[in-house]
């Protein structure tokens, strides 16, 4: 199958005026059989300008001197053709006497300027609508995430926010802190960290009840964790531990590795 090329589109303006050859109009025929869309789109559009511009031509009654003319010229090529295929020779080729004026001619490149620059603006436009969708694309993407970015720094910013530094719970992880913001109004919670060991962790907190766990917490390759708490709990939330999962995974207890408290 023959892919759609640019070039394509050329051969149907050329094909839109009648000024092409014989291999090129076998190769756009057998292009169009294979219902390339494009195409199909701009040699109807290069018929419809063409048939435009030839309606704005003045109309004219021929002379019967030119009638006369063309069907002599008409009849004296049938009759060359019976003749030459009777006797075996060879049809001589009748060329009309009568040129296309200095008008007509005019009018012929004007179809054919038109057509081709009908056939660059409409791959202009084509690109134009690709470029338009991918920006489209592209300000969604960055307005979905500004919105999120937006409803989370209003944990920072709120009036009623807390704030824990959450401080290695043992020697053992001394390159490990973090700092959690809670916005008891809302109920959500904005845990960072960072100088994380490799690893699976999870999130509790403390709350009049006891201990609920919160979340499930895996850093990066830099040891970095980002935790956003949609319901992190009511007012009485007070304390935050973050706990390492086993490596066999059994349960989801295991040795603190952070913990820090709420100030008031």
């Amino acid at each position: 199958m023959k892919d759609h090329l640019d070039a394509h589109v050329t051969l149907c303006a050329s094909h839109a005026v009648g000024c092409m050859d014989d291999r090129e109009r076998h190769d756009l025929l057998d292009h169009l059989a294979l219902s390339c869309e494009p195409c199909t789109t701009a040699l109807e559009k290069f018929r419809r300008a063409v048939l435009v511009l030839a309606r704005s031509v003045p109309l004219s009654r021929p002379s019967r001197a030119l009638r006369t003319r063309v069907m002599s010229d008409a009849l004296l090529a049938v009759e060359q053709r019976v003749h030459g295929s009777d006797a075996g020779t060879s049809v001589l080729e009748v060329r009309s006497t009568q040129a296309l004026s200095w008008k007509g001619w005019g009018f012929l490149y004007l179809a054919i300027v038109l057509a081709v620059v009908a056939g660059l603006a409409w791959l202009e436009v084509r690109r134009l609508h690709t470029d338009l969708a991918e920006a489209q694309n592209t300000l969604n993407r960055l307005s979905q995430k500004y919105a999120a970015e937006t409803y989370w720094s209003d944990v920072l910013t709120s009036p009623a926010a807390r704030v824990a530094n959450l401080a290695p719970a043992t020697i053992a992880w001394p390159a490990a802190h973090g700092r959690a913001n809670f916005d008891p109004t809302t109920g959500r919670a904005l845990v960072m960290c960072s100088g994380l060991p490799a690893g699976d962790y999870v999130l509790w907190g403390r709350v009049t009840s006891g201990w609920r766990r919160l979340g499930s917490v895996r850093p990066d390759e830099k040891g970095t964790a980002v935790a956003r708490l949609e319901h992190a709990g009511d007012a009485t939330l007070a304390a935050l531990a973050l706990l390492r999962v086993p490596a066999s995974g059994a349960t989801s207890t295991g040795p603190v590795v952070l913990r820090g408290e709420f100030g008031r």
